[in-house]
């Protein structure tokens, strides 16, 4: 599947880059893979890390933030069609092409990285995530049996990885094998990798989200996990 970049400003498409690389930097610096030349833009802002036929977006530690359809979010991830900004810039993520037409802030002038103001949006939205019950997943087989995880983060990783904050092992466990994506409409479940289903409540996940429900019970190779409402 072909994975690829619209890069706009001022409303206008500047260019198209293809997302072929494990990893791939986006930045003002000149070893960003893709350059965003303005100064609200960190030398290396963000990354995109390619998984399978998936791809996360991760914000590294940029002044500004990386912003996705209007939230800012450390890490998430990407569905067909969403819109990320960074500093003056738009990057739509497509699987066919489709152009993206959203209008950008005005560019500023600056000798070094600018503290720019969120979308106004992003309030609205971080206030509904605040007022969502907070999810969590508990252990239920295997040398964790027991341990709990708040899923207080946009995105947490499940895998034998050692960036995956939930670890479950086994040689056909994918390094990130699924991640669970905390929105304001709930909490969703992706696979992402290896040759481990990821099940819930005995279904083989697809290449859909699939929205968790209090009780649900999670399993990957041998391990079981059930996500719950605190």
């Amino acid at each position: 599947m072909t994975h690829k970049f619209i890069l706009m400003l001022n409303d206008e498409k500047i260019s198209e880059h293809d997302i072929d690389k494990e990893a791939t930097i986006i930045g003002r610096g000149e070893q960003a893979d893709i350059r965003l030349d303005h100064r609200a833009v960190s030398g290396k802002h963000a990354r995109i890390i390619r998984v399978g036929n998936k791809c996360i977006i991760e914000d590294l530690g940029s002044t500004n933030g990386t912003f996705i359809n209007s939230r800012k979010m450390p890490k998430h991830l990407l569905q067909h069609g969403e819109t990320i900004q960074i500093g003056n810039y738009m990057l739509r993520f497509s699987h066919d092409g489709q152009e993206s037409k959203q209008k950008p802030e005005p560019e500023m002038d600056s000798d070094k990285t600018m503290i720019i103001q969120p979308p106004s949006q992003a309030k609205e939205r971080s206030k509904a995530e605040k007022d969502m019950p907070l999810g969590a997943i508990q252990m239920l087989s295997g040398p964790l049996t027991g341990k709990s995880y708040e899923l207080v983060n946009s995105l947490t990783n499940i895998g034998k990885g050692d960036q995956c904050r939930i670890k479950v092992k086994g040689f056909t466990v994918g390094k990130q094998a699924a991640v669970i994506t905390r929105r304001h409409t709930g909490y969703q479940i992706t696979r992402l990798e290896g040759m481990s289903k990821t099940r819930v409540n005995g279904t083989a996940l697809g290449e859909q989200q699939h929205l968790l429900a209090d009780g649900d019970i999670i399993e990957l190779g041998d391990i079981k996990m059930q996500f719950f409402i605190k």
